[in-house]
């Protein structure tokens, strides 16, 4: 509603009279009282993070640097003035760009007090959401943000290859591979995506080359290696690292895939080392643990692959979702 729509008021004359100061204390009063009883019955400032506070009117508003402010309850209002009523999910794509902005620049921070040269390449799995507008939000902000894509099955793999081709983001194949997926992943390098092939068993490894013989060898994906390391995480998902468990390759079974590209012609296709600790990992120290144990495999391999140029650290950090 403009300015000229808004309905005029009158007032009374037997209304009782108050002084400029009066009124603005009043009105700062109200304003206090709004915002504090607002956010002890919210509750925002303990699970809203940087996106969910309450304004100066008591509302619950989002916010995200840059941005004019968004009052949720007026929102509410006029949508309901349209004829919208609740329940009702509001998606604001600006709280995932900056959220990926944030992760990328701590990376970038730790790099440069660590004095590390290399570069940093987030991953959005499409497991986590494939709805249109949020994999249309992740990819428009992927090349600013330096993020690839990561396809754990067929219809993710498909949903990445619809996606535009950006040049040193990698598109990563993880999960269950059989022959139509490895097809799939071929067909993505022909058109042109840097398509890695995690292989997490000897059977990928002989999948992989077979497929390649039946595509010969037009746009071959990069590979890489699901490591097995000794390292385990910590939590309830540590059974999912360690010797014993059930996803990687053994070191043996790492230099076994090797030699077996070397007699292919194809250990310069091998670009990336990956292992996976587990999530809701509760101790840092098992992390870093794991990390170097995965950087030591790294450099044994990196002068027999000298096309050895990523590590892919998989796994995730306990979230405190009690508060």
């Amino acid at each position: 509603m403009s300015a000229q729509d808004s309905p005029t008021v009158e007032t009374s004359t037997t209304a009782p009279q108050t002084s400029p100061t009066s009124t603005q204390e009043t009105n700062r009063a109200f304003k206090s009282w709004a915002l504090e009883n607002s956010l002890k019955r919210y509750g925002a400032d303990k699970w809203g993070g940087e996106f969910l506070g309450v304004n100066t009117a008591g509302h619950l508003a989002f916010r995200a640097p840059g941005l004019p402010e968004v009052d949720l309850h007026k929102l509410a209002l006029v949508l309901r003035e349209r004829g919208i009523n609740t329940p009702i999910v509001v998606r604001f794509p600006s709280m995932i760009v900056q959220s990926m902005k944030r992760l990328h620049d701590a990376f970038i921070k730790a790099a440069n007090e660590a004095n590390f040269a290399g570069e940093h390449v987030g991953m959005y799995p499409l497991k986590v959401n494939q709805r249109r507008s949020v994999v249309e939000t992740v990819v428009a902000a992927r090349e600013q943000c330096s993020y690839g894509l990561e396809a754990g099955s067929k219809p993710e793999l498909l949903l990445a290859m619809a996606q535009p081709v950006i040049p040193g983001k990698p598109l990563i194949c993880n999960g269950f591979k059989d022959r139509e997926f490895m097809r799939l992943a071929f067909h993505a390098a022909e058109l042109g995506h840097e398509v890695v092939v995690v292989l997490e068993s000897v059977r990928e490894v002989r999948r992989y080359l077979e497929v390649g013989q039946e595509q010969d060898w037009q746009a071959t994906p990069l590979v890489g290696a699901r490591a097995k390391l000794y390292s385990r995480g910590s939590g309830k998902w540590q059974s999912s690292g360690g010797e014993l468990a059930k996803f990687g390759l053994t070191t043996n079974e790492i230099l076994e895939a090797i030699r077996q590209l070397e007699a292919a012609g194809l250990v310069d296709k091998f670009a990336l080392l990956h292992f996976h600790i587990g999530s809701q990992i509760t101790q840092i120290k098992r992390i870093k643990t794991a990390v170097r144990e995965g950087v030591r495999i790294w450099a044994a391999l990196r002068p027999r692959c000298s096309g050895l140029r990523y590590i892919d650290l998989g796994g995730g950090i306990g979230i405190d979702y009690d508060g």
